[in-house]
Parts: C-alpha cells; structure tokens; sequence
C-alpha cells in the first residue's frame, strides 16, 4: 500500500530504522524477501536525502556491512535477480518521488545484473504495451442526476420512406364480399 515504505516522508524513514533494527537481528529475513528488498532498495535512490540515508544504512545492515554517513555515494551490494517484479508496478505510482526512485532503482539494479538485462527490459515493454490504450472511448453524454427535472424521453417514430422503383403501382383490388359488407369474413 501507500503506507510504511511508500507512505510520507516520516512514514518512510520510520520504516527504514525499523527495518534497519530487524536487518541487525536477522538480515536474512531482509534479504530473502524480495519485498521487503526491494522497499529499502528503492528508498536507497529517493532524492529525499533523509530517507536515502536511512535506507542506505538499512541496506548496508541488511548485507553485512556498517555505512558511514560520509560515504553516502559507496556502492551498494546488489539486490537479489527478482528486483524487477515488485519495481515494475512502481513505475506507474501515484507519488512521483517514488516512480523516480523506482526508475533508478530498476536500472542500477540492471546494471549490477547484466545477465538480467534483456528479461528486464522485455518485462518493462511488455508492461507498457499492456498499459497503452488501444480503443479509445467516445465521450459519453452527461447523465443528469435530479429525477425531478429529468423528462422522460420519448423516440420519434419512425415512418417507412417510400423509395420510387419508376414501376406503375398496383391499386388493390376490391372484394366481392366488402361490396356485400362482409370483408370480415374473408379474413379467417
């Protein structure tokens, strides 16, 4: 969701130290889930120095290793090959802080994953092949919603043009029995 790691400038920090604790006590538990993963790796390339900072430590913690905050632009181990299916669906967020760190996110990722490189790049096609709108709509009449000022509306009738063919018509012929009053009958 839009909470936790992908919320607000606190909410993301939080997450980060909170991640960064349980990365200290058991960093396979960070690591081994591409989720979780990929939620502190996409922090590490926010523009918002305080959340990088705080995912960069996560991260560092997460491998094994202690991040000194003057080594802010020290290379970051990589993330696991499976980077591209959580960041995917990032690219297209609502929060556009986090669609710019996903894209960075997705191609440092494909940098340190050159065997990935074609497969993430499909993937990444293929996802805005399927998101290109292919019919387009026409725009649709507005519906008013007060009941009270809408008027039932009633179709025209519709009536048969005569189409001229230039043959004479024929005039029906009249029946003996409607001479006699007894057209009815001939009917049945």
């Amino acid at each position: 969701g839009d909470n936790g790691a992908l919320g607000g400038k606190n909410c993301r920090i939080g997450s980060m130290l909170a991640l960064g604790s349980i990365a200290s006590k058991h960093p396979r538990l960070v690591c081994k889930n591409p989720l979780i993963e990929n939620r502190i790796w996409i922090n590490c390339f926010e523009k918002n120095k305080a959340i990088r900072s705080a995912a960069r430590k996560t991260w560092m913690t997460a491998f094994g290793s202690e991040l000194d905050d003057a080594d802010e632009d020290a290379p970051l181990p990589a993330p696991s090959k499976l980077y591209a299916i959580p960041l995917l669906p990032l690219l297209n967020h609502k929060d556009q802080s986090i669609v710019s760190a996903a894209a960075v996110a997705f191609a440092t990722a494909m940098g340190l994953h050159p065997s990935s490189v074609e497969k993430s790049v499909i993937r990444l096609c293929s996802t805005y092949i399927d998101a290109f709108p292919t019919v387009v709509k026409e725009a649709e009449p507005k519906v008013q919603t007060k009941k009270s000022t809408i008027a039932p509306v009633v179709a025209p009738k519709k009536t048969a043009k005569k189409i001229s063919t230039g043959l004479p018509t024929k005039k029906p012929k009249k029946s003996i029995l409607a001479g006699a009053g007894l057209a009815g009958l001939s009917a049945g």
